[in-house]
């Protein structure tokens, strides 16, 4: 386990009570521009049933709603959920859910995942495993959508990409790594390179063979 799960909802409970959803700055700019490609490649539409790893305060979720038919919002933090509960209490359609991306509570029915700045607190051994869950809750043609990924930068420069990345909880999470990951367990996958060292995968759900 990369990070324990005590320490990473001390961290996140510790930080939920300043957010501020990222509105301005650098990481505004970046959260916008992030969202907005998994955005595009999640083909989100009114029949849409997501599932959010990773949730936070609940920001994305609660703007999406509207637009779906079910959402799913998953987060380790006590305090960063209840941020969320209270952004969107009449949203009879997003179920806020306290869980580890680890052991993910029942979601039924989801045809498209999103997990932007989650994935890399998992080593790649609990990454693999995830993928392979995801893989079996997905319909067929279902898509799996990660932001925040590295495209490419030597490891002794991780900690320097514009303060993006917490060195003290970060793992490095590579594009190229990632999409081998991904296909081992199924996915078909598309890379969209967004920035010089930062990418988003899309992954589709493909039909097992038969054995």
């Amino acid at each position: 386990m990369k990070v324990p799960l005590t320490q990473l909802i001390q961290h996140f409970d510790a930080l939920a009570p300043t957010s501020v959803d990222f509105d301005g700055g650098l990481w505004g700019q970046w959260d916008r521009d992030l969202h907005q490609q998994v955005l595009q490649y999640a083909e989100l539409d009114h029949e849409a049933v997501l599932l959010e790893l990773g949730c936070g305060t609940g920001r994305f979720s609660h703007m999406l709603a509207p637009h779906l038919k079910r959402a799913f919002a998953v987060d380790c933090a006590p305090n960063m959920l209840r941020m969320a509960r209270e952004r969107s209490p009449a949203q009879a359609n997003v179920s806020w859910l306290p869980g580890d991306v680890r052991d993910l509570p029942p979601t039924p029915g989801i045809d498209t995942v999103i997990a932007c700045s989650v994935l890399r607190y998992l080593d790649p051994g609990e990454r693999a495993a995830l993928y392979a869950e995801l893989h079996q809750r997905l319909r067929p043609g279902g898509l799996l959508v990660i932001g925040d990924l590295l495209w490419s930068m030597p490891p002794d420069m991780i900690d320097g990409v514009d303060g993006w990345l917490d060195g003290h909880l970060a793992h490095t999470l590579m594009a190229d790594e990632t999409e081998r990951a991904l296909q081992a367990v199924g996915f078909d996958t598309f890379v969209k390179r967004m920035h010089p060292a930062l990418a988003v995968i899309r992954a589709a759900r493909m039909p097992r063979r038969r054995q």
